[in-house]
Order: C-alpha cells, then sequence, then structure tokens
C-alpha cells in the first residue's frame, strides 16, 4: 500500500482548495500565495504563481530574496529546477548537480554541470570564482564546505539547506569555527507537512540591519494579510 506519510500529502493534495478561497481570497491565503499547495500537487517547489523557487523554507527564502544583488555571481549543489530563480535575480548561476539528465538549459546567465561526487564535485566552486552567494544542497557537504572557503566573498552568503539533519552539523561547524554568524530559518517547506530548518551563514552584520521595517517588505509570495488589508 501506499506509506502513510505520502497518503497524508495526497490528502492534502486532493482538498477542494477552492471552497477555501470562497471565504478568503487566495492572496490572503498564505498556503496558495506562497506556493505551498502548488509545490504539494506539482511535486517541487513553486511560487503562487507556479514558478521555480528554491527548497529552503518559504523564511529563509524570503531573507535571502531580500539581500540578493543584481551584480551577484551564485553557485548551487543541488537541484537544477531552481536555475531559473536565481538567473532572474542575479548576473550569473552556476548549478553542479551529481544527477545524470538531459541537458537543460535556463538562459545565457546558467551553467549547470553534471559532476559525480568527488573531488571535482566539491571543487567545482573553485572554477568561475569568486562567488557572492554558494548554496550547500547536494551531496559531500563537508567537502563542498571546506572548498568553498576562500571562493565566496566575505560580504556574500552561503545557505545549508535542510540544516536540521545531522548530516549537516560538521559543515556548518566550519563557518562557525571562522567566525561566520549563522540564522537558522525554521517552517514549512515548499510542498511538505513538515518542518525543516534553512541556515544561512554569513560574516557582514549588514544581514543584521535590515534597511526596511517589516511594514515595507517586498515579497515575490506577495504581501502579507496586514499589508492586504492596510493595517
Amino acid at each position: 500500500g501506499v506509506p502513510p506519510v505520502v497518503r497524508a500529502h495526497q490528502i492534502v493534495a486532493e482538498f477542494d482548495w477552492g471552497s477555501v478561497n470562497v471565504h478568503l481570497p487566495a492572496s490572503m491565503n498564505g498556503l496558495v500565495a506562497t506556493g505551498w499547495v502548488g509545490s504539494l500537487v506539482q511535486g517541487t517547489p513553486v511560487d503562487g504563481a507556479g514558478r521555480p523557487i528554491p527548497s529552503f523554507t518559504h523564511s529563509a527564502t524570503e531573507f535571502v530574496e531580500t539581500h540578493l544583488r543584481s551584480a551577484w555571481r551564485v553557485h548551487v549543489w543541488g537541484d537544477p529546477s531552481v536555475a531559473p530563480w536565481w538567473a532572474g535575480r542575479v548576473t550569473a548561476v552556476r548549478v553542479v548537480t551529481e544527477t545524470q539528465g538531459p541537458e537543460l538549459t535556463y538562459g545565457p546567465n546558467v551553467t549547470i554541470a553534471r559532476i559525480p561526487v568527488g573531488r571535482d564535485y566539491s571543487g567545482s566552486v573553485g572554477i568561475d570564482g569568486p562567488f557572492d552567494v554558494a548554496v550547500l544542497g547536494g551531496e559531500d557537504l563537508d567537502g563542498c564546505a571546506k572548498a568553498t572557503l576562500g571562493h565566496v566573498r566575505d560580504t556574500g552568503l552561503v545557505i545549508v539547506e535542510n540544516s536540521d539533519r545531522q548530516a549537516c552539523a560538521v559543515a556548518i561547524e566550519i563557518f562557525a569555527a571562522l567566525g561566520w554568524r549563522r540564522i537558522d530559518f525554521w517552517g514549512l517547506l515548499p510542498g511538505y507537512l513538515f518542518r525543516g530548518c534553512t541556515t544561512v551563514l554569513f560574516k557582514d552584520e549588514r544581514y543584521l540591519n535590515p534597511s526596511t521595517t517589516p511594514d515595507a517588505h517586498e515579497s515575490s509570495f506577495g504581501p502579507s494579510f496586514a499589508q492586504l488589508t492596510g493595517q
């Protein structure tokens, strides 16, 4: 039979969300507006409009997109499907994946490299660097963390996906030992009923001092309930 966890997700995916929208507009329904429902139905992280998003917790995605700069360059170990999200926000994106598959083309500022796990996999961050963001979302987390040092600018970010896993502890400690600050963003993951954590590491303290107050926050997930209602 179907595993209980899978069946639980199927039940929620089959729910008539239109019946909820009759009483609460989709723009005010956070599960719909953030793409959480769409991610569950499609089986891949998407926003409310069905566009690819990172598999970070939603709060981590909002934090990261607030601080991105158009001139930045990003290195990602993980799923290539996230490339369009980055490509629309920064100058260049390099995605390294250990999985085999068809050649993917996402645009002139995106490079997809399929590299088996090993020295060339973790060391790929040394190609075309330095970078402003490194995302540890694939295999060999410890090796990738060590390789990242020296190839991400001190003004940039290092992001660890699913950082609540024991396998991520050493990678995070590598940066902590060198004085990198850390914020753990707990919350729902796109399309999953359970919570998770995405960790963002940085050296520059400006990330702790946003230039705007929350009422002026702009998000690709849309405005909050208070913003929509003018509170």
